[in-house]
């Protein structure tokens, strides 16, 4: 008979054994952290899992570099992982729990529950600058080689900052979005994708002069994750997923989930990952169709039997955003 510590521990701290976020990293591997304080390790290459690391408290977001991983947590930190050795060689801070982590080549960029925006120098890891003024939480962030763009809100207003990525100054604002919040942000040379939440929506942005070109109201929840790869843009809420072709900027499948919901998202031009419950479901890019399952320590390869479908899938044809 379990005692009264034990009862209040699991009604204070739950089972969290799922997936809240994933990154394809430039050497073929997936990263995959979990509720459950654990970051695990996949090649793509061989199918093979690699390692799991415990003790991180809640990973919330994974990104990286050349050199290093970088492990955000709701405990307030950024776990700095040698890329070759999988060891810690320095720990980054934030004054309050880490929601999404972005690195262009230059600078990590980190949000966080206090609305702020802390950027790291890649070069040597310091802290080189704190975006401040968001609307409540700052959710995520993008950036190309001329803005960083942030994403805003929680339960009031949703909007965008835009800085100017040399000397990080304020240069515009999207604001009067009809939204509590931005969750996700991504683009190209052309567009910026936004993912709003209450209510969800996606919009796409002329990146010339910030119009608005398409819109997207279909979601039954919130957009919580927009990827984009070489061909495709693929747009994520918890029980749907898009996929619209960069060219012709039309959508070309949607898909139903049924299951788990999705968690997380990460795209290369190959796969999509997709977060759910506690295992990682990948999916071809060009067809969507079910090819891979990583479950515990193994992975299971449909794609050497044959594909199979993954929730509800509706093509589409001669269809407008618009």
């Amino acid at each position: 008979m379990r005692n009264q510590v034990e009862i209040m521990a699991e009604i204070i701290e739950p089972r969290q054994d799922v997936v809240t976020s994933l990154h394809l990293d430039d050497e073929n591997r997936l990263v995959v952290g979990m509720g459950d304080y654990r970051v695990r390790f996949w090649d793509l290459k061989s199918y093979m899992f690699l390692k799991e690391i415990t003790g991180f408290w809640e990973v919330r977001a994974v990104s990286s570099d050349e050199d290093y991983y970088y492990i955000g947590t709701l405990r307030e930190t950024i776990e700095v992982l040698d890329k070759k050795t999988f060891e810690k060689v320095k720990t980054l801070r934030h004054d309050l729990g880490i929601l999404h982590l972005f690195t262009d080549g230059f600078f990590l960029y980190s949000c966080s529950h206090d609305g702020s925006v802390k950027v790291f120098d890649l070069e040597d890891l310091s802290e080189y600058k704190v975006l401040i003024g968001h609307m409540e939480r700052a959710n995520c962030t993008w950036s190309d080689d001329n803005f960083v763009f942030v994403g805003e809100g929680f339960m009031m207003k949703g909007g965008v900052s835009i800085y100017d990525a040399k000397d990080f100054k304020l240069v515009n604002k999207l604001q009067d979005l009809n939204c509590k919040r931005i969750n996700a942000i991504s683009g190209n040379k052309d567009y910026l994708f936004l993912g709003h939440g209450s209510p969800p929506r996606l919009t796409v942005w002329d990146r010339d002069d910030y119009s608005i070109i398409h819109s997207i109201d279909s979601f039954n929840h919130d957009v919580i994750d927009i990827q984009l790869n070489t061909k495709s843009a693929f747009i994520a809420s918890k029980r749907q997923l898009l996929k619209i072709d960069l060219e012709t900027m039309l959508p070309e499948i949607f898909l139903e989930i049924d299951g788990y919901p999705i968690s997380r998202m990460a795209v290369n031009d190959r796969f999509v990952f997709l977060g759910s419950g506690p295992d990682v479901i990948g999916l071809d890019a060009n067809s969507m169709m079910k090819v891979l399952e990583l479950r515990g320590d193994s992975v299971e390869n449909i794609e050497q039997t044959e594909e199979e479908e993954y929730g509800k899938m509706e093509r589409f044809t001669g269809f407008s955003l618009l």
